[in-house]
């Protein structure tokens, strides 16, 4: 597991601005969700009056071979994820753009809703969304992460900002908070620190420092 601190994520963030998948990087640092969990949503499971995006279905790999749109993993995948200001913000403004491309090719393009979709209306394939992510990482000239690193980056950084584990682990989707207690123990050093100053500072405010 590699992951990124805040600027990292920023820095890319700012660097992607223009690539063709900004938003779906922009949701995998901002929502902890998996690679085929972005690549299945519809406008239909953003709420943009509630800030919130419904994760429902996944591209999955078929038993036959290729793949498909289809049903999540487990029951716990399935869940409600409050968004950032700032996505809903980058949201509506890729929903305006995508809306005057589907009007220019409203002759080929067959609208399935999908919020990631080909320049024919159909999903993105994750090898597709693989390639363009690598070059976009490799430009960027940051520490190598996997894509499903991003997805721990969002957990780690939410950790270690104080965000109770059971928050983190609805937003993932994982079937237990120990699950996520497990997965991220690398971060209980520094919500222990974090914790203890916390602590001290409601009490005593900065009394402590001061008698040192």
């Amino acid at each position: 597991m590699q992951v990124w601190d805040e600027l990292d994520v920023k820095t890319f963030l700012d660097f992607s601005k223009t690539d063709r998948f900004y938003i779906v990087y922009l949701l995998a640092l901002t929502t902890g969700m998996r690679k085929g969990e972005l690549l299945g949503l519809k406008w239909q499971d953003v709420d943009f009056t509630n800030k919130t995006i419904s994760v429902k279905r996944a591209v999955t790999r078929k038993k036959g071979g290729g793949f498909e749109i289809g049903s999540l993993k487990t029951g716990h995948s399935y869940r409600n994820i409050s968004l950032f200001d700032y996505v809903i913000k980058e949201l509506e403004e890729y929903k305006h753009e995508q809306r005057k491309f589907k009007m220019k090719n409203r002759k080929t393009y067959k609208d399935e809703g999908l919020i990631t979709a080909s320049s024919s209306g159909s999903f993105i394939l994750p090898r597709n969304l693989d390639r363009s992510w690598l070059s976009a990482l490799d430009e960027s000239m940051l520490k190598k992460i996997r894509f499903h690193d991003m997805r721990h980056t969002h957990a780690t950084l939410l950790l270690k900002q104080g965000t109770h584990p059971k928050v983190v682990q609805e937003r993932l989707g994982h079937y237990s908070v120990t699950v996520t207690l497990d997965l991220y123990s690398h971060v209980s050093p520094t919500i222990q620190k974090t914790a203890a100053e916390n602590f001290g500072d409601k009490i005593f405010g900065t009394q402590s420092a001061q008698t040192k």
